[in-house]
This record gives structure tokens, sequence and C-alpha cells, in this order.
């Protein structure tokens, strides 16, 4: 759809990193929503904004259209993630890894039938149809939404931090930096890899279907194992799953400047969407525990903030390195910038706990 316009316009369609506003409405949904007797006071808002934007790429015909539609689909992410999980969590206090593994993976199932869907639609009606197509489903999802009951919630807090609690308060707490920052590491490789992914496995001799099968290759490994990452986490803890998953991920970033070879390359992106399918559910795991009961949606707020933003970054700076310095040196430096922010996560949190992510406090 952007092939009419400039190359370096191509990626001007990333969803942008969900605004300072974002984080304050999917809190006071989250907030909402813990005293609502349905989910839709965080996610329905999220769903109506996301049907705007896929209605909006259907009929857009100029560059700024697709980008705004973009951010507001981005903007409708940011909605729904945070108060999704913060359901999730909140359903079970016992399984929390669990069905935050089972939440993950069920992303990922959509990012790899996603083309494949999109393909066979725009065969049938044209590049623009399965926006169409997919902007009356997310409506139609909307009254099934609303009848989803939500957890019990738990008695209001009365001790001396029970008044609502902004990014700024949330963020002097050692267990959520510590969550933050080690959420952003995980999430670098993600720019890197929308910007680079199809022009690195071009440059190694890759054909058009295999790096679109590649997508699928990562995406299938991640949705079979994320579930038994969260039972990991439950079982562990999220703190030490999170960073032994994070360590895991280290080679596989090193290993894709080294390989020279399409097929070797997709064989480690296999390995990386397995430690992945840990880490992530791990991570968001750590956040829960890091907050009270009202403020979990608060939390993977600021935490999806963090990633989606240094996501954002990375691809910016990716490129241009790319291009200058070569597959190893970017693919070494973004292994090297997640090494300083896991240690500074670390660090940030006093190190690791073995608490359980089951004890979301109250």
């Amino acid at each position: 759809m952007l092939a009419s316009f400039p190359p370096a316009c191509a990626n001007w369609g990333r969803p942008p990193p969900p605004p300072p506003a974002i984080l304050a409405v999917s809190r006071t949904q989250c907030r909402r929503s813990d005293e609502s007797k349905s989910v839709a006071c965080g996610m329905e808002p999220a769903l109506y904004l996301v049907a705007l934007a896929l209605a909006w790429l259907a009929v857009a015909t100029e560059l700024w259209q697709f980008v705004a539609a973009r951010f507001v689909e981005g903007t409708g992410y940011g909605l729904f993630a945070p108060a999704a999980r913060s359901v999730v969590a909140r359903g079970d206090p016992q399984r929390v890894g669990t069905n935050l593994g089972r939440l993950s993976a069920a992303e990922l199932a959509g990012v790899v039938i996603g083309p494949l869907l999109g393909a066979g639609l725009a065969q049938v009606g044209g590049t623009k149809f399965p926006f169409a197509c997919l902007a009356v489903a997310s409506l139609a999802l909307i009254p099934l939404l609303v009848r989803v009951p939500l957890p019990a919630a738990l008695p209001a807090r009365t001790d001396l931090d029970a008044a609502p609690s902004g990014a700024r308060s949330l963020w002097r707490r050692p267990a959520v930096r510590r969550a933050a920052i080690v959420y952003l590491a995980l999430y670098l490789p993600t720019g890197v890899y929308d910007v680079l992914w199809a022009r690195y496995l071009t440059d190694l001799g890759a054909g058009e279907v295999f790096i679109g099968v590649s997508f699928a290759i990562y995406g299938i490994p991640y949705v079979l194992v994320a579930p038994f990452g969260g039972k990991l986490v439950d079982r562990i803890g999220a703190i030490p799953v999170t960073f032994g998953a994070l360590a895991a991920t280290l080679p596989f970033v090193v290993a894709y400047g080294l390989a020279s070879v399409p097929l070797v390359v997709a064989s480690f992106a296999m390995g990386e969407a397995a430690a992945n399918a840990v880490s992530i559910p791990a991570a968001q795991a750590a956040m829960v525990e890091a907050c009270h009961t009202d403020e979990v949606g608060a939390g993977q707020g600021l935490a999806g903030a963090m990633g989606i933003g240094g996501a954002g970054l990375a691809s910016l700076l990716a490129a241009p390195l790319y291009e200058h310095a070569g597959a190893e040196a970017t693919f070494l430096a973004l292994a090297a910038t997640m090494v300083v922010l896991a240690a500074a996560a670390w660090l940030a949190g006093g190190g690791v706990s073995g608490r359980r992510a089951v004890a979301i406090r109250r």
C-alpha cells in the first residue's frame, strides 16, 4: 500500500509509541474496571479506536492518512493491552504467569494468522479489503466483550499508599523500575527486526516467500511455548525466569550477525522465539507483582510504553547502523544494549528475588 510513496517513508506506518495520555487513560480505565462488572470500560473504547483506524486504512489515499490511522491504531492497542493484562492477572492470582502466557500466545497467534488472512482477503477484494473486514470484525466483538464478567475486586487499600498512583509514583518503586527496564530490553529487538528483517534476509539471498514464511516460523514456537513459560513463572518466580530467559535470548541475537545462510537464520529465530515466549510473560508477571491490585493496569501501561517506545527508537537507529556497519555490528550492538539494560534492571531492583508472581499486592 505504501509502494507508491518514497522508500524512506516505508516505515512511517509503524505504530507509534503510546503517548503519555494513553498511559493515564489506560490506568484510569483499569481502575474503573476494578469496580465494574464488565471489562468493556477498559477495552471497549480500544476496539472502537481500532475499528476506526482499520476503516480509515481501507479508504486512505494520502501518506499522512496512513500514518494518522496507524497512530489511532497504536492508541487503541495502548488502551487495550494494559486493560486486558490487568483483567487476566486479577482473574486468578495463583496462576498469573500461566494466564499471561496464554494471553501472550494469543497475541502472537494473531501476528502469525494476520498476514495469511490478509493475503487471502486481498486476493478476493483487493489490498484494502482486509482492513474493511477487520474493522467490521472489531465492532462485532464489542457485544461479546461487554458480556465478559470481571474477576471480583479485592478490598480497597486503607494504608498510606492507597491514593491513586501515577506513572511517576510507580517509577519510584525499585520493583517497578526493574520490571519496566527489563521489558524495554526485551522489546528492543522488535524494533530492529521490524526495520531490518526483510532487508537482512534479502542480503543473504532469501526470496520473498522465504521471508514471509520466516515470520510464521518465529510465531509458531512462541505460541506453543508461551503457556508453558507462564507455568514456569508460577513455579519458580517472575524475576528469576525473566532474567534467565533474557540471557537465553542473547546468543541468538549475536548469532544473527554471524550467519550467512537464511535457513540457519530461521532456525535461530525459532530458538529466540522460544526464549521470548518465556521472558515476555515473565516480565509482565514481574510488573504485576510490583503493583497493588488497583495499579496493575497502570503498571502494564508503563511497561508497554517503555517497550514500544524503545522498539520505536531502536527502529530509527538500526537502519543507518546496518547500512554503515553491517549485520554483525548491528546485532552485536543490539545484544550489548540488552545486556546493559538487563544490568540496569538488576541494579534498580536490588538483584533477583525468588518471590513468586502469584502474590498480587493489595
